[in-house]
């Protein structure tokens, strides 16, 4: 990526289920590897502390529910963050895993984590 203005780039990424388990640890990785994050989950407060702790500066978090489908929202909350600078990295690591195996839960399980 080129950034004619800074003369270098940012390297931006987002990883959705980023407040636990692999999700974090993919995060806290790219951090590693000079990445701001965007750590997209349900729990907004695990969120925010998880991206206070990744080394480096600049992460965020963002509130994804990939139930809700609330794609919308978070590009709105990635573009107040990021602006025009694009995200090199998108790791969609979120899923779901439902309490009570009816039918209904069990197709909406799958269509979330499957698809």
């Amino acid at each position: 990526l080129i950034c004619r203005e800074l003369g270098r780039c940012t390297m931006r990424a987002l990883v959705t289920g980023a407040n636990r388990g692999l999700g974090q640890v993919v995060a806290s990785q790219l951090a590693r590897a000079g990445y701001m994050v965007v750590v997209a989950c349900r729990d907004m407060a695990a969120g925010q502390a998880v991206a206070s702790r990744l080394p480096g500066s600049g992460h965020t978090a963002v509130h994804f529910d990939a139930l809700q489908g609330n794609v919308p929202d978070v590009a709105e909350a990635v573009h107040a963050w990021a602006g025009d600078q694009p995200l090199g990295i998108v790791v969609n690591n979120a899923g779901v895993c439902l309490d009570h195996w009816r039918q209904d839960q069990y197709d909406q399980s799958m269509a979330v984590n499957v698809a």
